[in-house]
């Protein structure tokens, strides 16, 4: 009796297995035909494209692994490390075009502005020497006597 309930178990599953697989190929079916119309309409389209001139982009040379900008970057950078190379250079390129226009338009803003107002030669005067401190040259002793009074040192 258990027999016979597993086989019957066993059959249900092989029928529900059975009809799952029949509804996939149908489903794949019902979806290769719009593919297929799809590829075809592609073709005639690169059909009618190969009667027109080439465009800028297929006369460049390319990698045969890539497709569009890429397969063109990629022929003339084949590694991962060089194209990373490419766009940090870029990148330098960038900031050091930016710090330049704005340093030339700092020279340019300074140039504009009025040249500062410096006093005349004859209004300046000048100070007078500081006698107070003697000269660690001319009298040692002096200086030694200056710098040992805390008073006289800040």
């Amino acid at each position: 009796n258990q027999y016979f309930s597993l086989v019957v178990v066993g059959a249900q599953e092989f029928y529900s297995a059975a009809i799952m697989l029949r509804r996939a190929i149908a489903s794949a079916s019902r979806a290769a035909a719009p593919a297929q119309r799809r590829f075809a309409s592609t073709a005639a389209q690169a059909e009618n494209a190969a009667a027109k001139e080439a465009s800028f982009m297929d006369k460049l040379p390319k990698h045969p692994d890539y497709q569009g900008a890429e397969a063109v970057v990629r022929y003339y950078l084949p590694h991962s490390g060089q194209i990373s190379m490419a766009v940090f250079g870029l990148y330098g390129i960038l900031i050091m075009y930016n710090v330049q226009s704005s340093k030339s338009s700092a020279l340019k803003e300074a140039a504009a502005a009025p040249a500062p107002e410096y006093p005349a030669y004859e209004d300046i005067q000048e100070e007078a020497e500081v006698s107070g401190i003697p000269s660690i040259v001319e009298d040692p002793a002096a200086w030694v006597e200056f710098v040992s009074e805390e008073s006289n040192i800040p």
